[in-house]
């Protein structure tokens, strides 16, 4: 069984390719839009992880994907959202494309922003 190795610094992501899966919900927790990247991480500053990237998005209910490719994507750092990949290629879940030998993964849950009731 696979026991994931978390990345404890930021710092081990630079200069290395992230594959990593999104999905933004809405506020019922159902899935609006899938988002995947894959790329080389540039800078990571401030908790925030830079990454140039190829990026593919699907809207739920749809078979239309697109794909561009984007200077700066950013990511926060987490170090639970960050684990070595195995060794070997790797399969776009929105594309199904092969992805070459990513050194980490990551994937994270995007949920909406909530106003604070205040009193």
């Amino acid at each position: 069984m696979f026991e994931p190795s978390y990345v404890q610094n930021p710092d081990t992501l630079l200069g290395k390719q992230v594959l990593g899966f999104i999905r933004y919900l809405d506020h019922e927790g159902n899935d609006l839009t899938y988002v995947e990247i894959y790329g080389l991480v540039t800078d990571v500053s401030d908790n925030t992880v830079l990454i140039d990237a190829k990026v593919w998005r699907k809207e739920e209910n749809s078979y239309d994907i697109d794909v561009e490719q984007v200077s700066n994507f950013s990511l926060p750092f987490c170090d639970e959202n960050y684990w070595c990949a195995e060794d070997g290629d790797y399969k776009s879940i929105i594309s199904q494309e092969r992805v070459p030998n990513p050194d980490f993964l990551t994937q994270w849950k995007v949920h909406p922003f909530e106003e604070l009731n205040r009193k």
